[in-house]
């Protein structure tokens, strides 16, 4: 679902002046994919913006919220913001923030409906996760590398079967 919004971050009024969209959280750890599919206690949420600008201008509003920015989370994507909301020493919360002239929030919707649809596919990236989990568990850079040529493999059969279908 995609809606417009006035733009306003948190209880303190501080709004945007342009209208974002929002997203559905592409995550699997906001929602089952599937009722086995095992998943992260951290919640994702997707904001796509108009201008990653706008947002950059007005970070201090999600620092109030308890929002850290964490630059360079996504190197190799320089219209992709990544914050992270941490609390008793857990990440809670991550926060991606994509331009709308990026296709990466479809590619996430897209892999998330994917595993909804496919119980082999989705079985084989929990498992994945699980495995890189233990592997590279003081690793995080590494255990993100690694999962994320997983999802990489996925995201290809992921578009195979739209078009198939």
């Amino acid at each position: 679902m995609t809606s417009r919004g006035s733009g306003c971050f948190g209880p303190s009024g501080s709004c945007s002046p342009r209208p974002f969209h929002e997203r559905e959280p592409s995550s699997t750890s906001d929602r089952p994919v599937s009722r086995s599919l095992a998943a992260k206690p951290t919640i994702d949420v997707l904001v796509v913006v108009d201008d990653i600008n706008d947002l950059l201008n007005r970070r201090s509003v999600l620092a109030e919220l308890g929002y850290e920015c964490r630059p360079g989370s996504f190197a190799e994507d320089d219209e992709h913001l990544f914050f992270r909301k941490v609390s008793g020493g857990r990440r809670t919360h991550h926060l991606h923030v994509l331009a709308a002239s990026s296709p990466k929030p479809d590619h996430y919707r897209l892999f998330r409906e994917y595993l909804m649809a496919n119980g082999d596919a989705a079985h084989r990236y929990e498992q994945a996760k699980r495995i890189l989990a233990v592997q590279y568990a003081n690793k995080r850079s590494r255990y993100v590398a690694e999962k994320a040529r997983v999802v990489s493999e996925l995201l290809a059969a992921a578009f195979r079967w739209r078009s198939a279908g």
